[in-house]
């Protein structure tokens, strides 16, 4: 295993020397997988906060973002932070930071940092108190974002979507045999409105994202962009367009992964 990792991490040194647009800080030696993170929520967690918060999806090719995902999570671990650079010819670079601490209260925290300001849709050179910031828990294999800790949510005022959503990314694997069966129910639903299939489909790729089914991810994710196009400006807005990016961003990222 170890040394199927050198060859991937090599090859990602050398598009990193040929694509002078990401610049990639990684000081750790060790070529690894240090807490064992499932790859699913490495990307889910990276794609939603550091792409799409940032608007650097429509910035960066694939490619791009594989050699930062693969980059973090196979360098980063307490000692050893991730710093990333994005070049942007026209305006501010872009700064990634990518943390580990250990021993907090709430278990071992993945920091991501970054230097773009909401209130001004850009990033800056200067450091702002509203640059976005986002931290996470590892629990067991999972990277758990802070507010879907068990301990801060409620489940019992959600709706199904909101359910599955809270039992697929939440820190417990007990009601994760809940899921499928979930999105099933609203999936059959004849009364279940646009948006609820929409969410329903879109979370049906990502639980066959988590459990490794690329190839039954890849149809529900051409099913979900079908979907969006017949129903968009109907009863699903125009800007929903975010939720099948992400969905096809994902299993790009992970049909990557798994081909390595």
């Amino acid at each position: 295993m170890k040394q199927i990792l050198v060859i991937i991490i090599s090859l990602f040194c050398f598009k990193i020397s040929a694509q002078t647009k990401v610049l990639i800080s990684a000081e750790n030696a060790e070529i690894e997988n240090y807490y064992n993170i499932n790859e699913f929520y490495f990307v889910h967690q990276i794609v939603t906060s550091a792409f799409y918060m940032t608007s650097l999806h429509k910035e960066l090719s694939i490619n791009d973002m594989q050699i930062i995902v693969t980059n973090v999570l196979y360098k980063i671990n307490n000692k050893y932070p991730v710093h990333i650079l994005i070049k942007r010819e026209s305006d501010t670079d872009a700064r990634l930071s990518f943390t580990i601490h250990e021993g907090t209260k709430d278990g071992t925290m993945f920091i991501i940092g970054t230097n773009y300001s909401p209130s001004f849709h850009a990033f800056t050179e200067e450091d702002r108190d509203d640059a976005i910031v986002r931290w996470f828990f590892i629990k067991g294999n999972k990277l758990v974002y802070r507010k879907d800790l068990i301990s801060v949510n409620k489940d019992e005022d959600y709706n199904k979507t909101s359910l599955i959503n809270s039992y697929m990314f939440d820190d417990s694997f007990e009601n994760d045999n809940q899921v499928k069966s979930l999105i099933d129910e609203i999936i059959k639903d004849k009364n279940a409105t646009k948006r609820d299939l929409l969410y329903a489909k879109f979370y049906l790729s990502e639980y066959y994202l988590m459990n490794g089914m690329i190839d039954a991810a890849e149809k529900q994710v051409t099913e979900l962009e079908k979907f969006f196009e017949e129903n968009k400006n109907k009863e699903i807005p125009e800007e929903y367009i975010i939720i099948p990016n992400i969905a096809k961003t994902e299993f790009q990222l992970m049909k990557e992964l798994n081909n390595k």
